[in-house]
């Protein structure tokens, strides 16, 4: 895969967990509302804490993309098994957590992360290849 295929996979990676994540905190912080609005400090407002949700889900699958480089480097992510991709997510969330980037904490991001993970692959593979903008072949 170029160099080039791999930003543009690894940024179509960032923006669909910036996206879940942030769909996730903003579900979670609905039902926490309903349930126990205590949980919810008072100055924080539902839209400010979704862009939480958004940031820790852009550097946590930016750790994640960065990991499939390093570890999946002869493979595209639509070739990469679920398990493994699993594994990565998770692997990126611990990293995130045991460096104190984030305060998420790891329980909640490790599921978040498996399910972005999974999600991932089934998008690249839905795809048919890496999420990039390619041109379609030409006939030689």
């Amino acid at each position: 895969m170029s160099p080039a295929r791999r930003i543009v996979a690894s940024a179509a990676i960032v923006a669909v967990w910036a996206a879940v994540w942030g769909a996730t905190v903003s579900a979670l912080s609905a039902i926490a509302l309903v349930v126990d609005p205590a949980v919810i400090d008072a100055g924080e407002r539902p839209h400010e804490i979704v862009w939480i949700g958004v940031y820790d889900g852009a550097i946590t699958g930016a750790v994640f993309a960065l990991l499939l480089v390093l570890g999946e480097w002869k493979r595209e992510v639509a070739e990469v098994s679920y398990l493994r991709a699993v594994s990565w997510g998770v692997s990126a969330a611990a990293i995130l957590r045991l460096t104190a980037i984030t305060d998420v904490h790891f329980s909640n991001s490790a599921v978040v992360a498996a399910a972005s993970a999974a999600l991932s692959v089934a998008l690249a593979r839905m795809l048919g290849s890496t999420p990039s903008l390619h041109a379609p072949e030409r006939p030689s």
